[in-house]
């Protein structure tokens, strides 16, 4: 049985997304597999809170800041040395612990960090598992140089294998797999069978994703969508943001509009699949699960960086358009409404640019060979040690 260790993180939810979605289809599969949440589960709470809470407030009150930090690293090439060894050096041991004690033949890194983390370790260590880290941005991220460590990369699409490249990954590391998410949305009931299970006519339906995080940019949207004056049938997922989905309850519904206002649900998909058009953030994965349905999309660009750059790529294939102001949301529905041409234009492009990535990659993993454990060696590693010795290993590295 093939042993699969994933190391996630929660930043936003897309990565955990992903690891819960790559350890449904490999354990379909036969393979036993085990999620980590690296700072959940290794380093301290001011870490944790930075890679979760303090994420969202970062995108979200501190976007400004935010964007600014993020652009000011993207056309930069890091050294091994630099500040983000802070938080990686917080979890090296008792990732090396996790993997000496459950011994895996592969370990699936969703996030750069965890894939750091090996670079650095396999500089002082013998980690026999292939690591494999998955991109889950349609760009190529910051800090990718400090990951080359890994055997095998899986990236979105061969637009991004030049962009890997100069990064240091080599053309044997990098497989083009399509961007993994839940295996449902290339498997989701057609339009009609959505619409009948839902109760819903041949209304324009308008549906309103949040996605994960503290974002509450959708309840402006809802309340330009409701005031176009046309007939429509607006849905609202709102996941787990119980504060967005009360203020919305409290809303004046006009009579030419029909609003279900879902809250958190499992059937993302359904709800997907009814849609004319979705209102969206612009996060890999969430656009990911909108492109293997085939939904045109308008996308806000009042986004963290990384989703300008998700939204400016989507646009360039036809994919998507955006809006930066109510007008020019109310513009963009009409002209989706009014054009067919334009809004099978853009779900064709979809469908010629979809991939199955979550199924490629769990064949990638599946694919490895097992790794094999040295006994004599995993006794005689000194847990007490590891910070130091990474340490002294990737200043070495960046002089």
């Amino acid at each position: 049985m093939k042993k699969i260790l994933i190391f996630t993180v929660t930043a936003g939810n897309g990565h955990n997304s992903c690891a819960k979605a790559v350890k449904e289809l490999a354990e379909k599969d036969g393979a036993e597999v085990v999620v980590k949440d690296i700072f959940r589960e290794y380093s301290n709470k001011f870490y944790t809170w930075i890679f979760d809470g303090g994420y969202n407030v970062s995108v979200g009150k501190l976007r400004r800041i935010y964007n600014a930090s993020y652009n000011r690293l993207y056309n930069k090439t890091l050294k091994p040395d630099c500040v983000a060894q802070l938080p990686a050096l917080s979890v090296a041991a008792g990732m090396l612990k996790e993997i000496y004690t459950y011994r895996p033949d592969v370990i699936f890194c969703t996030h750069f960090f965890a894939a750091l983390v090996i670079t650095d370790l396999r500089r002082v260590y013998d980690i026999p598992a292939k690591v494999v880290l998955t991109a889950l941005d349609y760009l190529v991220s910051p800090y990718m140089e400090l990951c080359t460590g890994v055997d095998r990369i899986t990236i979105p699409h061969e637009d991004f294998t030049e962009g890997f490249r100069r990064k240091g990954f080599t053309e044997g590391q990098i497989a083009v797999t399509g961007l993994p998410v839940n295996d449902k949305f290339n498997h989701a009931p057609t339009a009609a069978e959505a619409r009948k299970k839902l109760g819903i006519g041949r209304e324009f339906v308008i549906t309103v994703i949040f996605g994960g995080g503290h974002w509450n940019g959708a309840l402006t949207m809802v309340k330009e969508v409701i005031r176009t004056g046309r007939e429509i049938h607006l849905i609202v997922i709102n996941g787990h943001n119980k504060k967005s989905y009360n203020k919305i309850e409290d809303m004046e519904i006009p009579e030419n509009v029909k609003l279900t206002n879902v809250g958190f649900t499992d059937e993302v998909e359904v709800y997907l699949q009814t849609s004319d058009i979705v209102l969206s953030k612009a996060g890999g994965p969430s656009l990911t699960e909108i492109i293997n349905l085939c939904k045109p999309v308008l996308i806000t660009e009042k986004l963290p960086s990384q989703e300008i750059l998700n939204m400016e790529y989507l646009k360039a294939k036809g994919m998507a358009e955006s809006f930066g102001n109510k007008r020019q949301l109310l513009r963009l529905i009409e002209i989706l409404r009014k054009d067919g041409g334009k809004h099978s234009g853009m779900a064709e492009n979809m469908r010629a640019f979809r991939r199955n990535g979550i199924k490629n990659v769990a064949e990638l993993l599946l694919s490895l060979p097992q790794a094999n454990y040295s006994e004599e060696y995993i006794s005689s590693i000194d847990y007490k040690t590891v910070k130091k010795r990474v340490k002294a290993a990737y200043k070495k590295a960046g002089n």
